[in-house]
């Protein structure tokens, strides 16, 4: 048979790449070509087209109904991919994944009869775009280091001999997928970075946070422009134009920990039995400008990622921690929404001003729940005594509010807080659950 032939009867049977064409037909310099040559002369001839790179033939339509979509769920026998507006989701059974992994950009055609009626099921035609850049840990089998992806437990990969980065027994590493199979059992990997064991949980987050590409460290061009701001104070310059509020009894209320502290609060009672609340936010924009190499980094981070005892900031401490964090007893400027609320509860005005604030006190959870409770401890009110008698009258508000938020009709959720208890090697040796709380992140 005439190698055109070869070839048209093959994405007859199956759509193809020309990487599936060359492993088929090809295999040396010449006979690679000639494959080449055969696929050219069936597009010009219009027997076959092709789409995303994969060849199929015109008068079966399946060109048109292939969809391009991303692996998001990977387990033994299955796979789930994504639709790449990301609008639904479609079913793969296992011996139609075709090897491809969680993050490749595959292109799939849905089956005309799915076994459960009414889903959506079908098979990835090709592996588009390759993610060959994983985390997980390594189990050593029959004296033979395997792989066992994070996103992906129930698959384990072969480790290529002289590849193993010394990585041993237990270790949470990142590897690459140096050669791929039809399955993901013949995926072949080496050892791009260790972290250490995975029973350590300092470990893990590093591994975790490297799966992500979170990066700690800021970009050289960015550290620099936050140095500018090191010890940097509120000048008088600064506080023109906006609206002083220092007089208020504002501060804050986080766990003991923080020191990214990003709003604040006051309130006080009208003559008329209603409220004033303020809710101030750190004015940031004050000091990343449009544009800046710190505005750019901050958009890409898009947010502080805070996990185990640690905190990855989406601003340099210069920033975070310092001028932009509503630090107790230092002017700051802040965004502040002030309200005005009647006597039940119920939210009567409010305007959005920029405003100068001084915090009179970090406050913390616990701290703040233990005089609720009634505390009298004398250390406790005596850090609080600027702002002592705002709290009844938040308890008493917080009572309006729940009850018209229930009265709306809204749900009650309520869900626990966990924290884990690390030693100084980072081992996890307790989990302790938070008990419940008024006063609350």
């Amino acid at each position: 048979m005439a190698m055109r032939d070869k070839i048209e009867h093959a994405i007859q049977n199956q759509p193809c790449t020309v990487k599936d064409l060359k492993n088929k037909f090809g295999g040396d310099r010449g006979a690679d070509r000639k494959v080449m040559e055969a696929v050219d002369q069936l597009v010009h001839e219009a027997v076959i087209c092709q789409r995303q790179g994969v060849f199929f033939t015109v008068r079966s339509g399946r060109a048109d109904k292939a969809l391009l979509c991303k692996v998001v769920k990977l387990g033994k026998n299955f796979a789930f991919v994504m639709l790449e507006d990301g609008t639904s989701d479609i079913f793969i059974p296992g011996r139609f994944t075709r090897g491809a992994m969680p993050g490749d950009k595959v292109l799939v055609e849905k089956f005309a009869h799915p076994r459960v009626e009414g889903s959506d099921e079908g098979e990835i035609l090709a592996v588009l775009e390759e993610k060959n850049s994983l985390v997980g840990t390594m189990h050593r089998v029959e004296g033979r280091l395997k792989f066992v992806p994070d996103d992906c437990p129930a698959i384990s990969m072969q480790v290529m001999r002289d590849c193993e980065g010394s990585a041993k027994d237990g270790d949470k590493v990142a590897v690459e997928i140096l050669l791929r199979g039809n399955r993901q059992e013949d995926h072949r990997v080496g050892v791009a970075m260790r972290f250490g064991s995975c029973d350590e949980a300092k470990r893990c987050a590093k591994a975790l946070l490297y799966a992500q590409d979170i990066r700690n460290r800021f970009p050289d061009k960015v550290r620099d422009e936050a140095k500018k701001l090191d010890n940097a104070e509120v000048s008088a310059a600064d506080c023109e134009g906006r609206m002083d509020l220092r007089a208020l009894p504002i501060f804050t209320i986080d766990s003991a920990e923080t020191k990214d502290i990003d709003d604040a609060i006051s309130l006080t009672k009208t003559p008329d039995g209603g409220f004033e609340l303020g809710v101030h936010i750190a004015d940031v924009s004050n000091y990343v400008k449009p544009g800046s190499e710190l505005d750019n980094e901050a958009f890409n981070r898009a947010t502080s990622v805070y996990y185990a005892d640690q905190v990855v900031p989406m601003l340099p401490k210069q920033l975070s921690n310092g001028i932009c964090s509503l630090n107790e007893g230092v002017l700051r400027l802040a965004f502040s929404c002030l309200m005005r609320l009647d006597k039940d509860g119920n939210l009567t005005d409010y305007r959005f001003v920029k405003s100068v604030i001084r915090s009179r006190v970090k406050g913390v959870y616990s701290e703040i729940n233990a005089l609720l409770a009634g505390s009298t401890d004398d250390e406790l009110t005596g850090k609080y005594h600027e702002v002592l008698a705002q709290l009844p009258a938040m308890k008493e508000l917080y009572g309006h509010r729940a009850r018209l938020r229930k009265e709306r009709g809204c749900m009650d959720i309520e869900s626990g807080e966990v924290k884990l208890i690390l030693d100084e090697d980072g081992h996890c040796i307790d989990v302790k659950s938070a008990p419940p709380a008024r006063a609350r992140p």
